[in-house]
Formats: C-alpha cells, sequence, structure tokens
C-alpha cells in the first residue's frame, strides 16, 4: 500500500505520472516462512509427577474486557490456580531433566505422553479435557516446544485417589519408523 493509497498509485500509472516498477516496489513483502524448529536430541523415557488437584481448562470461563473491541477468554482460576501450584514443582524436576538429558528440553520433537490423572473426587469427567490441560501445562512449564508434538496419549487413565490427587507423566520419543523399517509420515 502506497502512502498516498492503491488506486491513486495505480491511476498515475496508468497517467504515466508513476512508473510501472513503482507498484511493485511499494508492494507489500511477503511474509517470511517461519523456520523449522530445530530437533531436540532423543532421550530415554521420562517419568515425573506433579501433585495437586487436576483441573480442565473448561467450564467458568471467564471473559475480560481489556480494552474497547478487545475481549479475551480467560480461563478459570482453579485452573490457573493449579499451574501456578505445578510451576513451583516444575522447576527443580526440570532441572533434573536437563542434568540427565542434555539438549532434550525443551522437547521439539514428536513424542508419546502416557499421563495418569488421579482426581480427588469420584464425580464424573472427561478424560480427554484433563490431557489438553496436561499438554498445555508441559508446553507452558517449558517441558514442549508445542504441545502439537504430542502423537499419542496411549496408557492415559483418570482414576480416583481422595488422599494424593496428582498426574503421573511419562514422556517418550515417539518412533520415527515402523516396526518394518518404513518411515512415519508426520
Amino acid at each position: 500500500m502506497t502512502p498516498w493509497g492503491d488506486a491513486l498509485a495505480k491511476r498515475l500509472v496508468r497517467e504515466g505520472r508513476l512508473p510501472k516498477d513503482a507498484l511493485r516496489s511499494l508492494a507489500p513483502a511477503r511474509k517470511p516462512k517461519p523456520a523449522r524448529l530445530p530437533e531436540s536430541a532423543p532421550f530415554d523415557p521420562v517419568r515425573f509427577v506433579l501433585y495437586g488437584e487436576p483441573r480442565t481448562k473448561n467450564g467458568g470461563k471467564v471473559v475480560g474486557i481489556l480494552r474497547p473491541k478487545r475481549i479475551r477468554v480467560i480461563p478459570p482460576k482453579p485452573y490457573r490456580d493449579w499451574l501456578r501450584l505445578i510451576a513451583l514443582q516444575s522447576a527443580p524436576i526440570l532441572g533434573r531433566l536437563q542434568r540427565t538429558c542434555p539438549g532434550a528440553f525443551p522437547i521439539a520433537r514428536p513424542i508419546s505422553v502416557k499421563a495418569i490423572v488421579y482426581r480427588g473426587t469420584n464425580r464424573a469427567a472427561d478424560l480427554d479435557r484433563h490431557l489438553i490441560a496436561v499438554g498445555d501445562c508441559l508446553q507452558r512449564l517449558g517441558f514442549l516446544v508445542n504441545d502439537r508434538l504430542i502423537r499419542s496419549w496411549d496408557g492415559s487413565r483418570l482414576m480416583v485417589d481422595q488422599n494424593t490427587p496428582r498426574v503421573e507423566c511419562e514422556i517418550a520419543c515417539f518412533p520415527d519408523e515402523e516396526e518394518d523399517g518404513t518411515p512415519i509420515k508426520p
């Protein structure tokens, strides 16, 4: 877009008062393609426990108005409180994992996660909502570059433990090829 507008620039080119190349030089530059994430180093399966009553992001969403015409959906307070509790526990866990597997964290390769979610109540709950919350939590705390890299939730369960609600996680590299040797396509 030119400072005086595209329509005016096109008219000036038609009339011969601007060279034809002027439109090309004034066109907005194309956005560069995003760079591929560097792959992290492969690692052995990692296990850790996140203590606290697991919460989902759904249920009781708050709509916040930041500025006029800017509305933001804020996750519910129990979920935000759970994230704060997990953040306090995650620094020592992440430090231990980085010492054990240097160059592997944050993870930037396809992975498989097994999450056993122990809830404090026996009320009905959706496993998929808890897994979404765990994936977002792992990304926010720096375990993963992006939770899209989770290719499998095999072995994940929803259980009840009224004494110590927690999430037991096991993260493993997702295999790059099938057992017969053919590569897996993303």
